[in-house]
C-alpha cells in the first residue's frame, strides 16, 4: 500500500484549526473527500471484516 504524505503551512491560529479539523460539523466536510476514496477502495476478497 502507498503512504501519502501532505504538508500545509497556514497563517491561523493553532485552535482554530483544531476546532475546524474535529468539530462535528466541519470534519465531515474537510474528510469527505477521504471518505469517498477509502469507501470505493475497500477490498473484502481476502476475508476482511466489512462492518
Amino acid at each position: 500500500m502507498k503512504t501519502l504524505e501532505f504538508k500545509i503551512t497556514l497563517s491561523t491560529p493553532v485552535s482554530l484549526v483544531w476546532e475546524t479539523m474535529l468539530s462535528p460539523t466541519t470534519y465531515r466536510q474537510w474528510t469527505s473527500a477521504f471518505m469517498m476514496l477509502r469507501e470505493n477502495t475497500r477490498d473484502f476478497s481476502h476475508g476482511m471484516n466489512p462492518t
